[in-house]
């Protein structure tokens, strides 16, 4: 928990974990009192073969309660405006579900989803609305009734929807595409689609409003030059001119407004930070780890496997990246710095990337081999490849796992 005045860490909630997955965040909310904090994911799925929701007393960090029995894991959650009500959005085709916080009991639920559901939202009068991977949006009156069920039309995969502040219009971003689309609230039919000109890499998979709906905003894994991922913005409501901020060097993952024309992002790096109506930078809190990304062929091995050499960048308070090295001697353990020196003589090889027809290997999540894909899972991206010396099978190293494939492309096992 954050001060959004000053960015200073007010309270650190722990869920229970354990070992792989279990206590796995997906899904945070808070009550409008800021009281409660709801938070779930993986969480209790190893110990019973089901999920749980858990509510925490913000001031003291206490766990109050446990919801159970949900029967996959929850990627979203959210908060009605008066506080009575929290949703979930859960995985597998499981739909959603619906929580008096008065009484901590389930009053409402769907299950008519064919696939994930990433996304739910509260308006001002009590609607909801959900995204889900099988490509339909879908809205519920403030009794939880279907009122209507829409494909919108930028993208297969809706993952952010986002009701306007007058709750007049609806903001979708996909995971798909770099298409954002304006909806009607009432029925979800698209109204229009901002200018995305030239914004031809990643995804818009997040999208928010101004406070006074004036300004749209969207981001995901869009990357503007040197590795910048930044929000986008419209005036108009969407319908102005593109403007871009820079803001982080991963995917941004969730965008809220606050008053005086202030924004909240968070990312992947990880960062967290709050932005001025002026695109200033109010405070950021950065990521406390180093950055291996994108320095593969930084990654070197001498023959015997006893010497290892590997790059690896440091955020800089001013948000640019600093390159680093290090060299790691196994058979003693001496970890050197920034060595200024060779390996001791002691020859080290970078990965071998070539040799077969792969591509779309290095940050994409539709890595191909003689023009066929690669199985990976959804939303899943490779980052890096090592093809073996005798050219037989090659390994690709994703954001999850290390998957090794023969030279058809068949795999043949994932860690």
């Amino acid at each position: 928990m954050w001060d959004l005045a000053s960015g200073a860490l007010l309270q650190v909630l722990r869920p229970p974990l354990g070992a792989g997955h279990e206590g796995k965040l997906s899904a945070v909310a808070i009550t409008p009192d800021g009281s409660i904090v709801a938070t779930a994911g993986w969480t209790g799925w190893d110990s019973d073969g089901t999920a749980s929701i858990y509510l925490f007393e913000r001031a003291s960090g206490r766990m109050q309660q446990r919801l159970p029995g949900l029967p996959n894991v929850i990627f979203h959650l959210a908060v009605s405006p008066d506080g009575r009500f929290l949703a979930a959005a859960l995985g597998g085709g499981e739909g959603m579900r619906i929580y008096d916080l008065r009484t901590n009991t389930e009053v409402a639920r769907d299950r008519d989803y064919g696939d994930s559901s990433y996304w739910i939202e509260f308006d001002r009068q009590g609607r909801l609305l959900t995204t889900c991977a099988d490509g339909w949006l879908r809205l519920y009156d403030a009794k939880f009734h279907l009122l209507a069920k829409r494909q919108a039309a930028g993208g297969r995969q809706p993952f952010a929807a986002r009701f306007s502040p007058d709750g007049a219009l609806v903001a979708v971003g996909f995971a798909d595409t770099t298409a954002v689309n304006v909806l009607d609230s009432t029925d979800l039919t698209l109204r229009y689609a901002p200018d995305t000109t030239g914004v031809d890499n990643g995804d818009l998979s997040t999208v928010a409003w101004s406070r006074d709906g004036q300004r749209l905003y969207a981001g995901g894994r869009y990357v503007q030059g040197e590795g910048i991922v930044p929000i986008l913005q419209w005036s108009q409501a969407g319908r102005g001119p593109l403007t871009r901020l820079p803001t982080a060097t991963d995917t941004l993952m969730d965008l809220r407004p606050l008053a005086d024309g202030r924004l909240v992002f968070g990312a992947q790096d990880p960062v967290l930070g709050v932005l001025a109506r002026t695109e200033a930078r109010l405070w950021t809190q950065g990521p406390a780890t180093v950055d291996y990304r994108g320095l593969h062929s930084a990654l070197r091995v001498s023959q015997d496997g006893r010497v290892v050499e590997f790059g690896f960048d440091v955020l800089q308070p001013e948000q640019r990246w600093h390159p680093r090295s290090a060299r790691l001697h196994l058979a003693t353990g001496r970890l050197l710095v920034d060595p200024l020196a060779p390996a001791s003589g002691v020859p080290v090889h970078p990965p071998r990337t070539t040799g077969l027809a792969l591509h779309n290997w290095q940050d994409r999540a539709d890595p191909r081999l003689n023009d066929a894909p690669l199985a990976l899972a959804p939303y899943e991206t490779s980052r890096a490849l090592a093809i073996a010396v005798d050219g037989q099978s090659f390994v690709l190293g994703t954001d999850w796992r290390l998957r090794l494939f023969d030279r058809q492309g068949q795999p043949l096992w994932a860690v």
